[in-house]
């Protein structure tokens, strides 16, 4: 019977084994009969399940030399040649992210700031993506789904390897889609549904909406308020008669021919139209005068017929 009952006992503790912990005051066995270890549950189902109600709490390092959680390649701390470690800053309580070899601290490649929530990358190391190998391979994608075949919509970011300009695409899938925008290397130009700024800061190919457009002048404006100086030169009808006749559009004003070849600048051409009011303004006071004066010299004959 004293046999039998050494049998049991030892296949018991051999169910067990597995998964014992090991502690300062001895063994702690496992209830759980395989290689998996539970804390705050009987049932762990992966290498180390944690339950309870109550939350897990690390306790942080002393200093921000000490992290209070970290990932190496080696269970001794001394032979890890990579990993990464977590630490809550002793000085200002960020929880700071750290590349770490063994028990050297490394490159710090991430901090969250525990007041405002904002994410710094890289600190004064920045972040390098490899640019795409051809430009149908971006270097970062925006996808709705983490297999890129099963995406229906997303942005895609390439580094074009023929310019070197970023450029983004609408990205269905594996599929490129429709362009957005591009930047251009050289120059810093921005072009909106076209890859051609064409030597403008801002290039948009379609109609742009807002609610207000403001315009600046680099330079000191000459706004035409100069057509009520005294010693302006106004031309007369008669001269702009004869210069509508020979040109078929007004002096100063580009023709259409130029419109559609040039274009038109929206500060330069809003002057040049003011200036056009201003003196039209001329022309109908000078008018008013003449009536005014035709008038006063009918009444008079008038006056003196009765």
């Amino acid at each position: 019977m004293k046999s039998k009952l050494t049998i049991v006992v030892l296949l018991v503790s051999i169910s067990f084994v597995k998964a014992q912990i090991y502690t300062p005051s001895g063994i702690v066995q496992g209830s759980s009969g395989n290689n998996n270890i539970g804390i705050g549950t009987s049932n762990p189902n992966s290498m180390l399940t944690l339950g309870g109600s109550s939350p897990l709490f690390l306790n942080r390092g002393a200093s921000s030399s000490t992290p209070f959680l970290a990932v190496l390649n080696s269970v001794i701390p001394t032979d890890a040649k990579y990993g990464w470690a977590f630490y809550d800053n002793s000085t200002n309580g960020n929880l700071d992210i750290f590349r770490r070899n063994g028990t050297s601290q490394g490159i710090q490649f991430m901090s969250f700031n525990r007041n405002t929530g904002d994410v710094a990358i890289g600190e004064s190391t920045p972040l390098f993506l490899n640019h795409g190998a051809s430009s149908s391979t971006p270097f970062l994608a925006v996808l709705n789904s983490v297999i890129p075949t099963s995406a229906n919509y997303g942005w895609a970011f390439y580094d074009n390897p023929i310019n070197g300009n970023l450029d983004i695409f609408r990205r269905n899938g594996t599929v490129q889609g429709l362009q957005f925008m591009s930047f251009d290397r050289n120059t810093g130009d921005v072009s909106i549904g076209t890859s051609n700024s064409n030597g403008n800061k801002l290039a948009v190919k379609g109609i742009v909406g807002c609610e207000e457009v403001v315009v600046k002048s680099g330079n000191s404006w000459n706004w035409p308020d100069y057509v009520f100086a005294k010693d302006y030169k106004l031309k007369s009808l008669k001269e702009v008669k004869e210069y509508i006749e020979q040109n078929n559009h007004l002096p100063e004003i580009p023709s259409a021919q130029e419109i559609e070849k040039n274009g038109f600048m929206l500060a330069e051409m809003n002057a040049k139209l003011l200036q056009k009011i201003e003196e039209l303004t001329l022309y109908v006071i000078e008018q008013n005068k003449q009536i005014t004066n035709l008038q006063n010299r009918l009444d008079k004959v008038e006056s003196n017929s009765k």
